[in-house]
């Protein structure tokens, strides 16, 4: 891809787009192949989750507040479009004789947000099995009650109910996408 672009730069019509595209689309092949050499440390996979998780519940914080206010939020710095339910540029749903502005954080169509929100919704499974298999380590040699209470107190416990609190906000910000391939994705 990068050698048909940088012929394709000298025949097109416009040589300052032409290599504006091509310095993107090296840029993206570098981060592309930087990926496996960076990921190659311990536990930066979680890290990686962890920030995608934490971003997709900032998106869905922004979405159900676009959808309460059934406006935009006033981020146009971070990219959000200019939501209004009469623009023929906004998507909108029909519901009863009005018209019902769909999430879309700060992506430009409710479906992207939608895809980006099951991305973190995967995110979160994934770290809550992470802290469930450190949650249920029974000992064998004491009670079920001195069990019980290593499991309350345990840390994971309480990092497992915060990622629960994590995907019921996900589903919620999902649920305001009306995006109906992100629904079937769940």
């Amino acid at each position: 891809f990068i050698i048909c672009a940088l012929i394709s730069m000298y025949v097109a019509p416009s040589y300052s787009l032409a290599l504006y595209g091509f310095i993107r689309l090296a840029l993206l092949a570098m981060f592309a192949l930087s990926i496996p050499i960076v990921m190659r440390g311990p536990k930066v996979f979680t890290r990686a989750i962890l920030i995608i998780v934490c971003l997709a519940l900032l998106q869905a914080g922004i979405g159900m507040y676009q959808f309460s206010q059934q406006a935009s939020v006033g981020l146009g710095v971070l990219g959000e479009p200019v939501l209004t339910s009469y623009a023929s540029n906004t998507s909108t749903v029909a519901a009863e004789g009005g018209r019902v502005i769909r999430s879309y954080g700060t992506f430009p169509h409710p479906n992207i947000y939608g895809g980006f929100l099951m991305l973190g919704l995967l995110g979160l499974c994934y770290l809550y099995l992470l802290c469930d298999s450190e949650l249920y380590i029974w000992r064998a040699s004491k009670s079920l009650y001195a069990n019980f209470r290593l499991f309350i107190t345990s840390r994971y416990f309480f990092i497992r109910l915060a990622l629960s609190v994590g995907m019921f906000l996900l589903l919620m910000g999902l649920l305001t996408s009306l995006s109906r391939g992100a629904w079937l994705g769940t």
